[in-house]
Formats: C-alpha cells, sequence, structure tokens
C-alpha cells in the first residue's frame, strides 16, 4: 500500500515530548471507567489505579488519559416519573440506559482525592497524565489543580463552544476529536480556536460506532481525507477503541487499524483504550428495574485492550513508523505490515468527511451539545445563564426537533437576555421558536462569554 505522508506536517509537544510525522507516533493510554470506581470503592479503585499505571509503565506507555465530568456536566436530571411521562424525554434522556444522568452519576471519575490519586501516580511512574473535560466547570477545576499539558475534547464536545471558549484561555494543545464532525463544522471550530489564540489543535478521528461491526465502521478513509485536507496544517491521529474478535471471516489482534492509520494516512498520535487485564472484572449487570447497572460492572472493558495487546500495538507501532520513515525493518516485519493493511483495509470505509449512515443511525453521531432549559421557564421570562444547560441527548426525540429550530452551543449569547415566547419544561430543548428575539444560526460565537478564571460553577 502506498505512502502518501508528506513530510511538512507540523509539530506539536506535549510535556516536551514532540508530536508529529517526524518523531515515533505518540501513544496515549484510554483508561475513562477502566479503574471500576463503583465497583470496588475508593481504596479498592486507588489499588487498581495503581495496578493499570505499573503495567502501563513495564511496557513503556508514555501517557495516560482519564475523563474529568461530574453528571451534571454532559446531561440533565430528570425524576423518573417525568422520563416516563413523554416518549421523547424517555428516548432523549434514556439513550438506551433507562437513565442517562444516572449512567453518567455511576460511571464518573470523581473530583477531590480519587483525581489526585491518578494524578500524582503519573507523576510517580513518570507517565504523562491528561484529561478530557465535558463542562466549563471541569477545564477550570483541572487547570488550577493540575495544569495538565493539554486538554482533549471529546468527539461530541468539537463543536461545545463555550467548552472551546476556556480550554483555549489555557493556550495548551488541544487535542480535538472530528470524528463524526461535517467539514463545515470542524472548519468553524478550527476558526474559533486559531482566532482565540489556543494552543495547537491536534485532529483525532476514529470508529465512533460502539455496537454494530467495529471493524467495517473503523472508516480509516476519513483520516485518509483529514490527512489529504489538514496533513499540512495540523497533527493526525486516531481515537481507537476497536477490540480483538473475528470480523468478516478475519481474526484481528486489535491494533491493525492504528498500525495501518500511522503507516499509510499520516497518522502520528493514537488513543487506545487500556484495561490492564480483565481478572476480576465483573460483566455487565442489571438493577431491580432491568436497567444497566454500571456500579457493580466495567463500562469500558468491552472496548480495551489489556497489557499484553497494548505492548503488541507498541511494537508494531513502531515498526509501522520506521517503515513510513523509510528506514530499515525485518523481512518478516515487513511481511506482517502488509498483512496488517490488508486486514485493515476492510474497515476504510469512503474517503470522506462526516458521519456515515451507521453512526446516525445509532445516535452516535446526533448526540452533540444543544442548548436546553434546566428548570420550568415560563412565558414572557428574560433568559439568564442560569436557566442554560448545553447538553447531550438523543435530540431528535423530540417532536418538535423536525419542525423547529435547535440552537447549537454557538448561539448561547444570543439566547441569554432574550424573552420566552412560549413555556419551555426543565429537559426540552430551547428552539428559536421559542423565544421572542431573532437568532441568527450563521453569527459566530462570542469568545470570552465564559471565562477561564471565573470561580462560579457554570451548569455546562
Amino acid at each position: 500500500m502506498a505512502n502518501s505522508v508528506t513530510n511538512q506536517t507540523p509539530v506539536v509537544s506535549i510535556a516536551g515530548r514532540k508530536i508529529g510525522t517526524a518523531h515515533t507516533p505518540f501513544i496515549l493510554n484510554e483508561l475513562s471507567g477502566n479503574s471500576c470506581y463503583r465497583a470496588l470503592g475508593l481504596d479498592g479503585a486507588k489499588a487498581r489505579a495503581r495496578i493499570l499505571f505499573s503495567e502501563a509503565k513495564r511496557i513503556g506507555v508514555e501517557a495516560i488519559k482519564i475523563q474529568t465530568y461530574t453528571p451534571e456536566s454532559l446531561a440533565i436530571e430528570i425524576a423518573q416519573d417525568r422520563i416516563a411521562s413523554k416518549p421523547q424525554w424517555k428516548e432523549a434522556w434514556g439513550w438506551g440506559t433507562g437513565d442517562i444522568f444516572n449512567l453518567y452519576k455511576q460511571v464518573f471519575t470523581p473530583r477531590g482525592e480519587f483525581t489526585e490519586h491518578l494524578f500524582a501516580l503519573g507523576k510517580e511512574f513518570g507517565i504523562t497524565v491528561l484529561s478530557t473535560p465535558f463542562g466549563v466547570d471541569d477545564v477550570r477545576y483541572l487547570a488550577e489543580t493540575f495544569d495538565p499539558p493539554a486538554y482533549k475534547v471529546a468527539a461530541l464536545e468539537y463543536d461545545f463552544f463555550p467548552l472551546l471558549d476556556v480550554v483555549a484561555q489555557t493556550r495548551k494543545p488541544i487535542i480535538m476529536n472530528v470524528c463524526v464532525a461535517t467539514l463545515d463544522r470542524i472548519e468553524a471550530s478550527l476558526k474559533f480556536l486559531e482566532e482565540s489564540k489556543s494552543g495547537p489543535v491536534i485532529l483525532l478521528t476514529g470508529p465512533k460506532v460502539y455496537h454494530e461491526d467495529s471493524a467495517k465502521n473503523f472508516l480509516l478513509g476519513r483520516l485518509h481525507a483529514l490527512q489529504e485536507r489538514y496533513g499540512n496544517t495540523h497533527v493526525l491521529g486516531l481515537s481507537d477503541h476497536f477490540m480483538r474478535g473475528e470480523y468478516n471471516g478475519t481474526y484481528y489482534q486489535g491494533h491493525e487499524f492504528s498500525v495501518s492509520g500511522i503507516l499509510n494516512y499520516g497518522a502520528s498520535f493514537v488513543e487506545k483504550h487500556f484495561c490492564g487485564c480483565r481478572s476480576g472484572m465483573p460483566g455487565k449487570a442489571l438493577d431491580a428495574k432491568g436497567n444497566p447497572d454500571w456500579s457493580k460492572s466495567d463500562v469500558d472493558g468491552g472496548a480495551s485492550i489489556v497489557t499484553e495487546e497494548m505492548q503488541a500495538m507498541l511494537y508494531w507501532v513502531k515498526q509501522a513508523f520506521l517503515k513510513r520513515s523509510g528506514q530499515k525493518i525485518s523481512p518478516e516485519a515487513d511481511t506482517e505490515l502488509e498483512l496488517i493493511s490488508r486486514k485493515a483495509a476492510y474497515g476504510y470505509g469512503t474517503k470522506s468527511i462526516g458521519p456515515p449512515k451507521a453512526e446516525i443511525d445509532t445516535n452516535e453521531a446526533g448526540a452533540t451539545r444543544f442548548i436546553y432549559a434546566v428548570r420550568d421557564l415560563p412565558a414572557g421570562h428574560t433568559v439568564e445563564l442560569e436557566d442554560l444547560h448545553f447538553s447531550r441527548a438523543i435530540h431528535h426525540a423530540n417532536p418538535a426537533w423536525k419542525t423547529h429550530t435547535p440552537l447549537p452551543t454557538s448561539t448561547v449569547a444570543q439566547v441569554l437576555k432574550n424573552i420566552t415566547k412560549v413555556a419551555v419544561e426543565r429537559g426540552d430543548p430551547i428552539f428559536a421558536e421559542s423565544l421572542t428575539g431573532k437568532i441568527d444560526l450563521k453569527k459566530p460565537y462570542e469568545a470570552g462569554l465564559f471565562r477561564f478564571e471565573q470561580s462560579a460553577e457554570v451548569r455546562t
């Protein structure tokens, strides 16, 4: 397979480590819910985290990523009887879990002692620790407490402008997953970050579909398209939650797509879910009502690889880089890389930017942030920041989504001080038609509306 990587890709430095096509690819191990905090409790989760960091250090992992959020960072808490009272609420705020707020409540990484423990382990083992914040106050907490060397922006937050606003103000590198983004929305986010004088931006793509054929839907063609458009201006990479298994009659070890992305399509950065081992980690559990009980489950084990698999991945990533760079590798390694490329071709898809049908049909692409009411708003109410929530949800579950104009987070300045034309219930979207004042969807987000140094918590 021909290597089309140029030598013009820029370099981004994170904690002194240079990342770009001329440097060995940077592998970021995503721990996420694999600490099993809710299942093990604080002491048990601390012990498990130490094992994960120790295993990562033993095999040469450079960096580990966690997540930083509270349930309120992503969703609105709605009483079960209210969720059940309307079909659109049951779907929008259930998202296949029964209660999406409760899911986040069960699986989030608590701030305070446990998060401090994770950053301390990074210092102890000499491993860089990064995090993905999901709300404005999450960024403030990370910056003021740990001052991490970079920030990750998740796939459904790439155009969550209040979050981008405060991340930009840190001036640190931004690792932004644009796997479900259309080209025009990527351009809008990048333009805002450039005008805000943010740190350099690394663009990631990869599979957003977890539940269907994650090999077929890996979509390396999307990385190829990003390479052709942004390869000379941005470091590129993959967010990879693909796990080993048999697909289309072929067995995959779990590293094939990222290795091919490095060898053939210019990737210099890979985020990969890592769980160390699965021994003693319980499977999916249900509560008394039949809903998933993630407090007794490993929420990310099904999308993570174990130590030996990560060790193999690190080896083949290095071999792919050496071959891409024109350096000598063994004939056996060269043959294996050719086989890896052929296997990975199953997940190429089409060379295009944007979500495919599989990601749209499974709601993996459509749950980016929009503006919701976090309290009941009567008609004639002047909208204040405390009234708003920038929520993840299955938005189109609300039937009005087809006939009304949903408001992306870029419009927040226009919503503030606007007056409600009709009553809006807590948990419902605020549409343009809900307000008396006109909303211009083409108007760019107003930078600086959310200040990094602001101390009061904002529900975002």
